[in-house]
Formats: structure tokens, sequence, C-alpha cells
């Protein structure tokens, strides 16, 4: 697709080292959802555009595979995968659906070397970042928590140290 979806995938990828990106979209002439042409899309950065059937045709040519269509079924099948595969056995294949519902057949997961990743995984190493985040801060509460109470301790036992008093033992001057 050429929509929010993708643009924002592409800049991830290209601020990740990513090189070659190419745009498809099952309309090629122009993208519903962001108005544009998946071309229009690949030139912004510095990619190539193909056609769909053109894409589908070419799978096993790609490392990483992001659909984001608002196509409502799958585009992309068990067996499409697995001609992939047959082209490139030894090379893994990592499918992201960001796509709701998705693109990619959940079956293209069961193919050897080939990772499928959908927003309900993406929610799930989300959830588990969150709960990460959460005891990191419950830990850094606590060890506030501590030194607070170290600093209000030491705060008080000053205060109930007896002043001390300084005797001058120089002369006084006489009058």
């Amino acid at each position: 697709g050429a929509g929010e979806v993708a643009e924002s995938a592409i800049e991830s990828f290209k601020s990740r080292g990513s090189q070659a990106i190419t745009v498809t979209g099952r309309t090629f002439d122009w993208c519903p959802l962001s108005r544009r042409k998946p071309d229009e899309l690949a030139e912004k950065f510095g990619g190539f555009a193909m056609s769909f059937d053109e894409f589908k045709n070419s799978l096993h040519f790609f490392d990483v595979i992001l659909t984001s269509t608002s196509s409502g079924k799958a585009l992309i099948e068990h067996e499409d995968i697995r001609e992939c595969m047959r082209k490139r056995p030894s090379q893994p294949l990592f499918l992201i659906d960001a796509a709701v519902p998705r693109n990619i057949d959940d079956r293209a997961s069961k193919v050897d070397n080939v990772f499928l990743y959908n927003m309900d995984d993406v929610s799930d190493i989300a959830n588990e970042n969150l709960k990460s985040r959460m005891a990191e801060v419950d830990h850094c509460k606590s060890a506030l928590g501590k030194r607070a109470f170290r600093l209000w301790e030491q705060m008080t036992t000053q205060s109930k140290e007896p002043a001390s008093t300084s005797q001058s033992t120089a002369p006084r001057p006489s009058s």
C-alpha cells in the first residue's frame, strides 16, 4: 500500500539502514486512502515501484515484506510464500502484516524460514514492553523512596545534634 502506515514504515526502515525499498499497491494507479500513487511514495524515498502482479511474482527477491492495504482479504496466500521459499530456501523471509483485516494468510508462518508478524503480535510486543517499563518505574520509585528516607534520616539526625560552640582562644581587646 501507499498510505500512512507504509510511509511511516519506510521512514523507519530507511532510518535503520534499509537500502532498497519497493512499493506496490493493488490499485497501482492511485491509492484511495493516501490519495497518491505507489510510485510517488517510492520516489519520495528513493525506492522503486512495481505493479502488484509483478510484486507477487518477485516475492523471492525481498527479505522483508510489509503489507498495509485496506483490502479486507488475504492478498498473499500460503502457496505464494511456499513458492517464494522454494526459490530462496536458506534465506529467512520476514513478513509484517500491518493490515486489519490481515493481508497475509496465517498459514504462511508454517513455511520454513518464514517469520510472520501481524498486529496481534505487535500488540503483544507492545504490552510486554509496557510491562517491562512499568516494572522499571516501580524499581525507580523504590530506589528514590529509599534515598529520600536516608536523606530525611540524615537531616533529622543533624537537627537533633547540639549546636557546637566555638570558643576563641584569641586575647580579648582591653578597654
